[in-house]
């Protein structure tokens, strides 16, 4: 038998019990069932945004009942061959790069994901492709008992998702467990050495039988980045192979995605694709909506929208677009920054510092709320980037006003950056996550064209 819960009770979630009852399956939503009965021998397999410490959960381990997450169930029930990768930033960049590759090689392969953009492992392992190249969060290693993918790939690791985890050595031990269980590890590690856990991580796998590629700027990396430049629209890299220099040109600007490159050409290699092959797909390959994607209205300046909202990525996304603006004579870098009402507090302090200190001015403004208050969401942002010694700051609660009021900014020459939610459609606005439909790509867009008129 098989039995569904949900706490919300939102139209949309009505709606899909309906249709789950229809198709016979038992449904509850809002209150949580009582483990008796049937119930009680079940195994329970959550979404990856419930934590363990829910009522529900508590109680269902209290009686001693297995609960997984949905992405182990997709890998005990898969037979493909699954590349996961993992990582703070860059992953779905990763993943988008191995997919190109592998199909420019004539495999079928797809991509599972941890977010709305990409179907679920185990609705992918029911397809049966011929390579799996999964997106792997910490939400769900959490739920995680057995599972090690056939290869595995770490990006970095930065701060993030503190407010679940608590420390960033557990957020990093979730990370760990996709490459270590014990004295198991992945047959194939790929791991950027520049990160001082990804490097520790590969004497771990090796010492259990595994082979761990190094990849980054470091001296002790397999694949080494020597060089890279870029546009806003646009990028170059040198790297450095076994037995190989490798240059090639992407359509991913940028330092951190001339690392993604490095990162994905190390696995392909590591995988057995030609290099030849490998190369071509990658100079192909088109960049992931909603990163660094720019935005055309025939506006006399550039606009582009990233997902970027940890400190890090803000940091190194407007870093990117600096580089461009200081060649630029008198052009100047106009960035609109936000934070979301589900992410640790503690971090949206340092968003907006860097924000402040990055641009010439920075618009602040609200992002999905998830249930909080607008106020008490912008607060910490507004605190850090006032922080900022000299800095210009504004401040535009609502979204689509403060979209409006950093494009009415920008003057010919310069840039434009709409920062926090990249290709996400909608604010969720709710805990449930129910909210409005709202692409900053299509505002931008909209705005643009009303502001050109």
């Amino acid at each position: 038998m098989i039995y569904c819960w949900d706490a919300s009770t939102s139209a949309p979630m009505r709606q899909r019990a309906s249709e789950l009852r229809a198709a016979g399956i038992t449904t509850w939503l809002g209150a949580p069932p009582a483990l008796d009965g049937s119930l009680r021998s079940c195994t329970i397999v959550k979404s990856p945004g419930i934590a363990f410490d829910v009522p529900l959960l508590r109680g269902a381990r209290a009686l001693g009942l297995e609960v997984l997450d949905e992405l182990e169930l997709g890998w005990r029930v898969g037979r493909a061959p699954v590349v996961a990768v993992t990582g703070t930033n860059g992953k779905s960049t990763v993943c988008s790069l191995l997919c190109a590759i592998a199909r420019a090689a004539g495999r079928t392969a797809t991509i599972a994901g941890n977010a709305e953009f990409h179907p679920p492992l185990s609705a992918v392992a029911a397809s049966d492709p011929e390579l799996i190249v999964c997106e792997v969060s910490s939400y769900q290693l959490e739920g995680c008992t057995a599972m090690i993918p056939d290869a595995a790939v770490l990006t970095n690791i930065r701060p993030d998702h503190l407010n679940r985890h608590g420390t960033i050595d557990a957020y990093a031990a979730c990370k760990r467990s996709l490459f270590v269980r014990g004295e198991i590890a992945t047959p194939l590690a790929v791991l950027n050495v520049d990160d001082e856990r990804g490097a520790q991580l590969a004497a771990e796998v090796r010492a259990r039988g595994g082979m761990a590629v190094g990849y980054g700027r470091s001296a002790t990396a397999d694949f080494r980045l020597r060089r890279c430049g870029w546009s806003l629209t646009s990028g170059w890299l040198e790297l450095d192979a076994p037995g190989a220099r490798i240059a090639l040109r992407t359509r991913l600007p940028g330092p951190h995605n001339a690392e993604n490159v490095a990162g994905a050409v190390a696995a392909a290699c590591s995988l057995g694709f030609d290099l030849e092959a490998i190369v071509a797909a990658i100079e192909r390959a088109p960049a992931v909506p909603g990163r660094l994607e720019r935005i055309d209205e025939g506006q006399p300046f550039d606009v582009l929208v990233d997902l970027a909202h940890t400190p890090d990525a803000v940091s190194v996304v407007i870093g990117t677009a600096r580089a461009i603006v200081r060649e630029r004579r008198g052009a100047r870098l106009h960035v609109l920054v936000s934070v979301a009402g589900q992410r640790m507090p503690a971090l949206s302090a340092p968003i907006g510092e860097a924000a402040a200190r990055l641009a010439d001015r920075v618009v602040l403004t609200e992002g999905s709320s998830y249930g909080r208050s607008r106020d008490a969401l912008m607060a910490p942002l507004i605190e850090g980037a006032s922080s900022v010694a000299g800095a210009t700051i504004e401040i535009v609660p609502d979204r689509r006003a403060a979209i409006r009021r950093l494009l009415a900014l920008a003057a010919r020459g310069d840039v434009a950056l709409v920062l926090g939610r990249g290709a996400i459609p909608r604010l969720s606005l709710h805990l449930d996550g129910t909210g409005i439909a709202f692409d900053d790509r299509a505002v931008v867009r909209s705005e643009l064209q009303a502001l050109l008129a």
